[in-house]
């Protein structure tokens, strides 16, 4: 699939975790097609960076701090971008975070940044941890409408 450059020339676009990677092609990618594209990063020298090389390859590009896990930053960085552009046109959220080994994570610290993922988690890894007593079924009555467990 290609962009048809004419429909999206001049268009605003934020990419978290744009300073490499995948998000840094992206923000190629679209640069390349003529959009504007901000460059989302917690860290503004590498958020730099990644502005200059794309800028090296005529590319319109500038760097917003932003922490997907701090509120504060994603307030800061929606303002800036209201104040420099009055609009955001597209939004790609690709930014990560690394967490600890699942047996290290508690799923209940993680809720906000991941309220649906950690939840499914946590479903999986109480499932998962159960002990294995060999084949198992259960019956129900089906007119009570209730499950055994």
């Amino acid at each position: 699939m290609t962009l048809n450059s004419t429909s999206f020339r001049g268009a605003i676009a934020l990419i978290t975790g744009g300073n490499k990677g995948i998000g840094f092609e992206t923000a190629r990618q679209l640069g390349e097609q003529g959009l504007t594209v901000l460059i989302a990063a917690r860290d503004k020298t590498r958020g730099e960076e990644a502005v200059r090389m794309l800028e090296n390859e005529n590319i319109q590009a500038k760097w917003v701090e932003l922490d997907v896990t701090r509120q504060e930053t994603i307030d800061n960085a929606a303002q800036q971008v209201f104040n420099d552009y009055g609009r955001l046109d597209i939004l790609i959220n690709n930014a990560g975070i690394r967490l600890e080994g699942l047996a290290k994570t508690d799923m209940n610290n993680n809720t906000e940044a991941y309220p649906s993922p950690s939840k499914a988690a946590q479903a999986i890894v109480h499932f998962a941890t159960l002990p294995n007593d060999g084949p198992s079924g259960a019956f129900f009555d089906s007119e009570k409408n209730e499950m055994p467990w």
